[in-house]
């Protein structure tokens, strides 16, 4: 069996914010749409979330793809965060 490479991303949904599920949704909103696994980690102990990227069949520009779209949808919403935040 070939090593597969992964990504594991992991946050706090309080900090960040946003759920597995509006993850999810951020990344397959654009085009192309991007779908990560349909499990949702959630690690009790720590309360954080987190992913698992598979990048064994991505090209190198589809990497990119997938970084630039991340990290969008993370930064939109630490941004629309401390918006709200900062105006209570």
């Amino acid at each position: 069996m070939p090593h597969v490479p992964r990504v594991k991303i992991e946050w706090n949904r309080k900090s960040f914010g946003i759920s597995s599920g509006d993850l999810d949704k951020y990344m397959e909103a654009e085009d192309p749409p991007i779908t990560l696994r349909n499990i949702i980690y959630y690690d009790y102990y720590t309360n954080k979330e987190w992913k698992l990227i598979d990048t064994y069949y991505l090209r190198d520009e589809e990497v990119q793809i997938v970084i630039d779209r991340l990290k969008k949808s993370l930064l939109l919403n630490i941004s629309d965060l401390c918006v709200r935040l900062c105006s209570s």
